[in-house]
């Protein structure tokens, strides 16, 4: 089989010579390597879709060669492709394929239906997505034989569904749909492939997502952590998986008496302080044994021999997961800004460390665009504890990053970050001169790019300091109006502060946790 870095080169030339059939040799692939590197599949398949989106017939054709070849080369093999597979091989009960030939042709229907209800939404046709291509894919998958598979796909087919009903701004039926789908994921309870995970994640992502649109930020919060706690949990077992073979001298190493720093990991976060600890000093040595039945949590033992076959074991799963350290990163940004407008902004500042973690292992899984996001919420968590120079120093520095990076709107991404730059100084005392450069340099790029709409707000408002400003990003401005209103929600004594959250007690120090900021 190739390599990972030969199988992206081959499926890079296929989408650039507009060529399927070595896409369906690709996904072959992709799909006989046992390895099975996460997140191929999901972005192979919708690189196919999208490069002939103007004939979805033929992308149907193609991707059920595929899933033809694949069924005669490896007749039982289960993975990450099931949700599109025309074939239900589990119901295949007696050895023989009367069963798969019953289901396949309702399968195939649905295939046809989602899939087209996929191309109506990226197409901006989000009506005719709800209103005819997923109602029929439902319908589809309603005459086949009821099993866990068929509510998993119910869920996600729902899902999809309510995300149609937000861009038609019909609320009420997508907060009916992300019901639903909750209701049948609860049912499916089905051993997950990584691509399952993904779609199983989206469903409370969208929920939290319609929530905090809503401003219900406590239930916003409750989702968003349902989703990391998905996400979370299949990287962990990963982690387990590839540590059996790892695990050997444990108690061995105890006896001869040398020093250990032991370490449980039970979450993410525990995760981290050991990838941390492989940044910082190189590459210690640790083992580990499974701490509980459902394999999720290892103890670390480090000690001063050399061993790097744990550390490459943590740097692989992470790296193969990259799709999913991006969610998640994201997830963890919601959540910082969820808590920042419940009142708690000393409670976001641990999601925020969290995604510098992930930014800091070298994978570049994080996507800058959402990293400056967060130095957005971390100067925001500034300005709720009237810290204004910190506040500053922090939107400076999305600034900086922001002009190293070349995408497209790269300019009117500054223009918003120079706005907010200018909200902060405005309100911090003496700064007017300050803030005037800034919101001048705001409206100059916006000139350039002849979006003289918005450029002319920033100059009303500059001239005539108008209190209500139509400009989009005023982050800063808006938290500080919100802020205070709500004052009272935030306290303080002693620089400590006691936080309920979740039914748990969370103490935190200011002090000490803005020396590490």
């Amino acid at each position: 089989l190739p390599t990972f870095d030969e199988l992206k080169a081959i499926a890079q030339i296929s989408r650039e010579k507009m060529n399927p059939e070595k896409m369906v040799d690709y996904l072959c692939h992709v799909f006989n390597n046992k390895e099975e590197p996460l997140g191929l599949i999901l972005e192979q398949i919708i690189a196919m879709l999208f490069f002939t989106k103007f004939d979805l017939q033929t992308s149907i054709i193609y991707l059920n060669e595929f899933l033809q070849r694949q069924k005669s080369m490896y007749p039982k093999r289960k993975g990450t492709i099931q949700l599109y597979c025309p074939i239900d091989y589990r119901a295949d009960s007696d050895g023989d394929d009367d069963d798969i030939k019953i289901n396949s042709k309702k399968y195939n229907t649905f295939i046809e239906w989602h899939m087209t209800g996929i191309m109506a939404m990226h197409d901006n046709d989000f009506i005719m997505a709800l209103e005819k291509h997923f109602k029929r894919a439902i319908t589809e998958i309603k005459a086949t034989k009821r099993s866990k598979r068929n509510m998993f796909l119910f869920a996600t087919t729902y899902s999809a569904i309510s995300e149609c009903a937000i861009h038609t701004e019909d609320m009420t039926t997508s907060k009916k749909m992300l019901r639903k789908a909750r209701h049948y994921l609860r049912k499916a309870n089905i051993q997950q492939s990584s691509f399952d995970v993904l779609l199983e994640a989206f469903v409370y992502i969208r929920s939290g997502a319609l929530c905090y649109r809503e401003r219900n930020y406590h239930q916003a919060i409750e989702y968003f952590q349902q989703a990391i706690n998905v996400l979370e949990k299949k990287v962990l077992n990963k982690l387990q998986q590839r540590l059996k073979d790892s695990v050997t001298f444990t108690r061995t190493i105890e006896k001869e008496g040398h020093p250990i720093k032991t370490i449980t990991i039970m979450t993410m976060s525990d995760l981290w302080e050991i990838v941390m600890e492989f940044t910082k000093q190189g590459s210690p040595c640790c083992q580990g044994q499974p701490v509980n039945n459902d394999g999720i949590g290892w103890y670390f033992h480090y000690y001063e021999e050399k061993d790097t076959a744990v550390r490459q074991a943590v740097f692989d799963v992470l790296n193969n997961h990259r799709i999913f350290l991006e969610i998640i990163a994201i997830l963890y940004n919601d959540l910082a800004w969820c808590y920042l407008f419940t009142g708690r902004p000393l409670l976001a500042i641990p999601y925020i460390y969290k995604i510098d973690y992930i930014y800091k292992t070298g994978l570049n899984s994080i996507y800058y665009l959402a990293y400056n996001n967060t130095l957005i919420c971390l100067s925001m968590v500034h300005l709720a504890l009237n810290n204004f120079d910190n506040a500053i120093k922090t939107l400076n520095m999305a600034i900086t990053l922001f002009k190293f990076y070349s995408f497209f709107d790269q300019h009117r991404w500054l223009a918003l970050l120079y706005v907010e730059l200018g909200d902060v100084y405005t309100l911090a005392n003496n700064s007017d001169q300050l803030a005037l450069e800034s919101y001048t340099k705001a409206m100059n790029m916006l000139s350039e790019m002849n979006d003289e709409e918005n450029a002319t707000d920033i100059r009303n408002y500059i001239e005539q300091k108008e209190t209500s400003r139509k400009f989009v990003c005023t982050t800063s401005y808006e938290f500080r109006k919100w802020l205070s209103k709500n004052k009272a929600r935030i306290v303080t004594e002693n620089n400590k502060t006691n936080v309920e959250s979740e039914g748990e007690q969370v103490e935190t120090s200011i002090q000490v946790k803005y020396q590490r900021l």
